[in-house]
């Protein structure tokens, strides 16, 4: 089963704090509704990188970064997968939306509307390329 949910309960903070809250929130979230296995897609590697101990971004990252890996360890199995912005068009336009969210908490149950295009283009391997300067 697949659920998902859009946040903005965080304020202003950076993409590494953004992300790692997210994170945060999404576990919690599995372990609420009793989910034993977990992907999380994570587009940003530094945070990645940090939950799996290979980069301790900053002091003021390390308690919630701890608390990661403390409610991963409540799962049976938790893939941390990086996935580039490009290919997680899905995640980054309900990261879009909740800044005109009436709640700071959505979950949901079905797809919104809004990304049904965003769907078919996934699941038709459609993808956004990146361009990189040579």
């Amino acid at each position: 089963m697949a659920a998902g949910f859009a946040a903005f309960p965080f304020g202003t903070c950076n993409a590494f704090m953004a992300e790692a809250w997210g994170i945060f929130v999404g576990i919690n979230l599995t372990l609420a509704r009793g989910y034993t296995e977990v992907i999380v897609n994570i587009d940003v590697k530094r945070v990645k990188n940090a939950i799996m101990q290979k980069d301790n971004h900053s002091f003021t990252s390390l308690a919630l970064i701890r608390q990661i890996r403390l409610l991963m360890a409540k799962h049976d199995v938790v893939f941390l997968e990086h996935t580039l912005w490009e290919a997680n068009t899905i995640a980054d336009d309900l990261a879009k939306k909740t800044r005109v969210l009436q709640n700071d908490l959505c979950i949901f149950e079905d797809p919104p509307e809004h990304i049904a295009n965003l769907l078919l283009k996934d699941s038709l391997g459609l993808a956004t390329s990146r361009v990189v300067a040579m």
